[in-house]
């Protein structure tokens, strides 16, 4: 689990001119130049040490390329896998490779722009009769971990499946392999590509996600250089046959499980759905995604919401769709490939930036829009706790007049609001550059109803979840009314989400006597911009006076 950095040397001409040539002393030198420390921990094929004590690996020569363009100058430096983090909070390291994203560390560290793999692992058992996918056979077992994030966040899946186990933790893949050996221990963690777990019983596989470099703050400037190396369309192609090289025979060998989590509470009844994803494969590469974003592949439609009371347009919200021939794909058919490829930050502002040149057009050439209409988008917690994903999105409104072109940013990722006072800085930021801040499926993808006390919001998009059925169930029209009432209290909207029948719009109006403002197909589907220039409100009839 490690990150990269590095200091390019600095060669000072000046002192050269002033004495007429003479060459700089070889102290003078040695002073300008930072030579970066990397922590180097043995892990398969990400760092090793051949027969002849040579360090080898995936982490290894990408560094060496990284190095010969850019010129940072390094060494490594010995380290166990566990104590990474330790090693860069006191500055014996510079710079960790295989590091995963949490908000934490991403207030103490920094991350390379782009990701270097992704932590694909494997649950291994010295018990031959456990068959795959069947965890609760760990029961009362006994769990050899390291502490690192892939193996906390397996111990979560434990607990949260109610699965009880002993823990004894080491600090290295070495220990665990032999002491799952010698039955010391009965199962545990591993890459899926790591040689010395396939002759265990391999039970379950799961991805935690990308991985990254992890540097200091100190080593932004490293950072920068690293980031570039990236960027360039040469070093990409390296990169990606680099890790062919090394990879590509376990892909063959291998499918990919991606075990998500879909944590859903609502009015303190809690829930967990876990789903397995099985063979995805016939994936894009981080190359042919990005061209077809620049040859127009991926386009904004737009879908109104519609202010009942007053006949007008109150918002729309922008939706992801892709091109293929002369049909338009819903995210169902690329979302994947894009969260696989870690691009989600990137196709984000990508769509932000749309919206901005959409925006005017729309105001300019759309009948029925209300005064205050806006332009709302997904955005998720991950990004809006990185300060990257931060910083662009303020480099992108620089020159833009938000008291104009009013935006709202809809937080749809599930998260755990372990630091509402970080989020909320945050949020009050987004605010106060003239972004709305709305809370987008809420009852399902949110705790409960004291989330409305827990972030700062300007809207609430009520899932679609109440919508249906609405007529008939009496529970749903006293929850719906309310929420209602709170956010009147407030003096925040309410967005009804999912609304497609005349009889769910005629429950509503009767129901909540407050802004009705409705989104879904009863109104229009999402529909391309030149579509919604010309896009008419429906008329639709209710009976409002019919007692339900």
């Amino acid at each position: 689990m490690v990150n990269i950095l590095g200091y390019a040397t600095i060669f000072i001409f000046l002192g050269q001119l002033v004495l007429g040539g003479t060459n700089l002393s070889e102290e003078v030198l040695a002073q300008d130049k930072k030579v970066i420390k990397i922590g180097f921990y043995p892990d398969d094929l990400f760092y090793y040490f051949d027969d002849n004590g040579k360090r080898m690996g995936y982490y290894y020569d990408l560094m060496e390329l990284i190095s010969k363009s850019t010129g940072i100058e390094y060494e490594y430096v010995d380290i166990s896998l566990d104590s990474a983090i330790e090693n860069l909070k006191n500055n014996e390291i510079d710079l960790v490779f295989g590091a995963g994203k949490t908000p934490e560390r991403e207030k103490e560290f920094i991350y390379s722009k782009y990701y270097i793999g992704i932590d694909s692992m494997g649950v291994y058992t010295n018990d031959p009769n456990i068959k795959f996918g069947h965890i609760d056979a760990l029961k009362g077992l006994t769990y050899g971990y390291i502490n690192i994030l892939s193996f906390q966040q397996f111990a979560d899946i434990l607990d949260s499946f109610d699965i009880s186990v002993k823990r004894e933790q080491v600090s290295s893949l070495d220990e665990l392999s032999l002491m799952l050996k010698n039955n010391e221990i009965d199962f545990t963690l591993a890459s899926s590509t790591d040689q010395k777990f396939q002759k265990f019983n391999k039970i379950y596989e799961i991805s935690v996600g990308p991985v990254y470099m992890m540097s200091t703050k100190e080593n932004e400037d490293v950072m920068k250089k690293i980031d570039s190396f990236f960027e360039d369309s040469t070093s990409r192609e390296k990169i990606e046959d680099l890790y062919s090289s090394y990879f590509n025979d376990y892909k063959k060998q291998s499918e990919i499980y991606l075990l998500l989590f879909v944590l859903v509470f609502f009015t303190g009844i809690g829930f967990v759905i876990y789903k397995v994803i099985i063979k995805m494969e016939n994936g894009v590469s981080c190359r042919q995604l990005k061209e077809q974003i620049n040859n127009n592949q991926f386009i904004v439609y737009y879908q109104p919401i519609i202010d009942f009371k007053k006949h007008k347009i109150i918002a729309c919200e922008a939706l992801l769709r892709k091109k293929d021939g002369d049909k338009v794909l819903s995210p169902a058919f690329f979302l994947n490939d894009i969260y696989e490829l870690d691009l989600m930050e990137e196709m984000t502002l990508w769509v932000l930036s749309q919206i901005l040149k959409d925006f005017e057009e729309i105001k300019a050439n759309t009948k029925d829009l209300d005064e205050e209409f806006y332009i709302s988008m997904n955005v998720s917690f991950k990004e809006l706790a990185s300060s990257t994903f931060i910083d662009e999105v303020k480099r992108i409104l620089k020159d833009v007049d938000l008291t104009k072109v009013k935006l709202c940013f809809e937080i749809v990722e599930r998260y755990q609001l372990e630091d509402r006072e970080f989020m909320n800085g945050i949020i009050a930021e987004l605010r106060q550059l003239g972004i709305q801040i709305a809370i987008d499926d809420f009852g399902v993808e949110y705790s409960n109803l004291d989330i409305l006390d827990k972030i700062e919001y300007d809207v609430i998009k009520l899932d679609k979840h109440f919508i249906d059925e609405i007529q008939s169930s009496q529970i749903r029209k006293e929850t719906v009314l309310f929420i209602g009432r709170i956010i009147e209290h407030n003096n925040r909207k309410m967005v009804m989400e999912g609304v497609e029948y005349p009889e769910q719009l005629d429950s509503l109006i009767k129901l909540y006597p407050g802004s009705v403002y409705i989104q879904g197909y009863l109104y229009s589907p999402p529909i391309g911009i030149e579509s919604i220039k010309t896009f008419t409100i429906p008329e639709i009839e209710v009976i409002e006076n019919k007692k339900d």
